[in-house]
């Protein structure tokens, strides 16, 4: 039996892994492109590790890389940041945009 955590993920993974755009390609690396996925959803860290069948410690890696990449502190704001790439606006604009509206301004 699968949780609704799970099934989330499974729609959003099948989506996205093959429909990954070209700018997100070039800036994170596949292992990130799917650590990405899983931000999408409300699982944790320890969950994503779990399912992926790697360590905490790795995971947490790839989340800090991911946000060095995309210029943001937060995980909303890199799901924004990602998605403002897919949407073809520049990295740092992206990034910019998506830490303002995290922030509320």
């Amino acid at each position: 039996m699968s949780s609704p955590v799970a099934a989330a993920f499974w729609a959003l993974s099948a989506s996205a892994s093959s429909q990954l755009s070209a700018p997100l390609a070039g800036v994170l690396t596949e292992r990130e492109n799917e650590i990405l996925i899983f931000l999408r959803t409300t699982m944790t860290a320890d969950e994503i590790a779990a399912h992926l069948g790697i360590a905490y410690r790795t995971v947490k890696t790839h989340i800090r890389s991911i946000y060095r990449k995309l210029g943001v502190t937060k995980r909303r704001a890199a799901v924004q940041a990602a998605d403002n790439l897919d949407r073809g606006i520049g990295r740092d604009s992206a990034a910019e945009a998506a830490n303002r509206q995290v922030q509320g301004l």
